[in-house]
Order: C-alpha cells, then sequence, then structure tokens
C-alpha cells in the first residue's frame, strides 16, 4: 500500500510538472505577443504624431493659398478692373479735348 501511494504521489507531481511546465510555455507565448503588441502600438503612435504634423502642414499651407488666392484676383476681375479703368481713362482723355478746345 505504501507503495501504491508513492506511486500516487509521484504521478500527480509529474502531472503538476506538466502542468506548471505548460503554463510556463504559455506564458512565454504571451509576454512574446505583449512585446509584439507594445512595438506595434508604439509603431501606431509614431505614425498618429507624423501624420498629425503633417496635417498641421498642410493646415498651414490651405490657409496661405487662402490668403494669397482673396489676395490676389482672378481673370475676370481683372478683365473688369481694365474696363473701368480704360472707360475712366476715355473719360479723362475726353475731358482734357473739352479742355484744350
Amino acid at each position: 500500500m505504501a507503495v501504491k501511494i508513492k506511486d500516487s504521489i509521484q504521478d500527480r507531481l509529474t502531472t503538476l510538472q506538466g502542468k506548471a511546465q505548460m503554463m510556463v510555455e504559455k506564458y512565454h507565448t504571451l509576454e512574446q505577443q505583449k512585446r509584439a503588441s507594445d512595438d506595434k502600438v508604439k509603431s501606431l503612435e509614431d505614425e498618429i504624431l507624423r501624420m498629425r504634423q503633417q496635417i498641421e502642414q498642410l493646415n498651414t499651407k490651405i490657409e496661405y493659398l487662402q490668403v494669397t488666392s482673396t489676395i490676389s484676383p482672378s481673370r475676370s476681375e481683372l478683365e473688369q478692373t481694365k474696363k473701368v479703368l480704360s472707360g475712366l481713362v476715355r473719360e479723362i482723355n475726353k475731358c482734357i479735348t473739352d479742355l484744350t478746345q
């Protein structure tokens, strides 16, 4: 009977060792996965920061372009201004002609 108890204890110890070894292996696997996930998170955070900086630069460019387009007249505005100035010059010339006669 003592041999049977000893064998039973030995079997339980062997089973526990196997389970402990499996838990250690699972722990190492999870630890590797966590490291990989942490690396991925860091990489994505860096990419988000880079993209935010790029968005800020592009928004600044858009603002500059909007200001520039507001300042510089369009082709139709230039043509309209030329027409008005030409009309004014003609009127001035008429006045000068009338005054010199």
